[in-house]
């Protein structure tokens, strides 16, 4: 027992006479190979061996070291099948199994919907960087849609509907804006508003289009800011039932698709009841896809979605479907 309370085993050669070697003869015993020499476990199992003759000592070694050379070259063997398999099968470059890769396809489907754009087209650096100005709380639906918040903002308002923008002039006096009548297509007449400022709110892509003219141009830094900020895509798929046959107390729920290509097909659905109505959400790649699919392909696809989620006999036919590409 050393010092520190520990048992240690140390193996002592012994002569043929059982007696134990010391000085020179130890050293030249103890610097032997280990399959030339038995161990010190082997030593206490087996005292009648390590005390008798050296044949017998011999003979033992011998014995050991073909059994133990026996059992390497098995292992070596299923080593060397296992390296074969690997060679022949080798690894994806992330180790999920096919549950765990669509779960996760799920999530990434999910942060493309909330930035509408894929995740190759994002910043790695910036993307997240309005989350400090959001509006924090639980997530909520309006009633009755968005449209009522404009449409009480517009009460009592001279609103002009269906004047397409043609030319917007300003300077320190003011500002007037050419519009053509839309209704008429005969009309070529422009018709000019007057006032002190103007604020432009259409969509950025119809400011890169350049289809409004402005006088003077724009400054630089604004054209410039104009040309650089893109834009996503996200569309929607509104399917209206005469039941609903989900489970009224969800807000929503997911489905994982099967492949990394088509993750955010159709990959989380809204729920309403009054009136049944379910709208699914397209991101990602598959948003730029949909688009160029027929109305009776995205409605079929859908509720080959749905009655795979709830069965064929739950799901009735769609009374009615609206597309919107945003």
């Amino acid at each position: 027992m050393g010092e520190d309370g520990r048992h240690y085993h140390e193996f002592r050669a012994r002569r043929v006479d059982g007696t134990t070697t010391d000085g020179l003869e130890d050293a030249a015993a103890q610097s032997r190979l280990t399959h030339d020499r038995m161990s010190a476990e082997e030593s206490r199992l087996f005292p009648e061996i390590c005390k008798s003759d050296i044949k017998r000592h011999k003979a033992f070694l011998i014995i050991r070291n073909n059994t133990e050379y026996a059992r390497l070259e098995v292992q070596a063997g299923q080593l060397k099948e296992q390296i074969r398999l690997a060679e022949d099968n080798p690894p994806p470059r992330l180790y999920l199994s096919v549950a765990d890769r669509r779960i996760l396809d799920w999530h990434m489907a999910n942060l493309e919907f909330a930035n509408a754009a894929p995740l190759n087209c994002l910043s790695l650096k910036y993307w997240d960087q309005d989350d400090e100005y959001e509006f924090t709380g639980c997530h909520l639906t309006v009633r009755n849609g968005y449209s009522i918040l404009p449409l009480a903002l517009c009460e009592n308002q001279n609103i002009r509907l269906k004047r397409i923008v043609k030319k917007i002039s300003y300077n320190k006096a003011g500002v007037e804006v050419s519009v053509e009548n839309g209704e008429d297509s005969k009309n070529e007449m422009i018709e000019t508003y007057r006032a002190e400022a103007v604020l432009v709110t259409v969509p950025l892509g119809v400011l890169k289009e350049n289809v409004i003219i402005f006088d003077p141009p724009l400054p630089e830094d604004k054209q410039s800011a104009i040309d650089r900020v893109g834009f996503g895509n996200l569309n929607k798929v509104v399917l209206c039932f005469d039941k609903i046959f989900w489970d009224a107390n969800h807000t929503l729920f997911a489905h994982v698709n099967a492949s990394t290509s088509s993750r955010g097909e159709l990959f989380l659905f809204w729920c309403f009841t009054k009136p049944p109505v379910l709208i699914a959400l397209v991101a990602g790649d598959a948003a730029n896809v949909v688009e160029c699919a027929t109305d009776d392909v995205i409605i079929g696809r859908t509720l080959v979605v749905l009655r795979n989620i709830f069965g064929s006999v739950t799901v009735p036919s769609v009374r009615h479907i609206d597309l919107f590409f945003l």
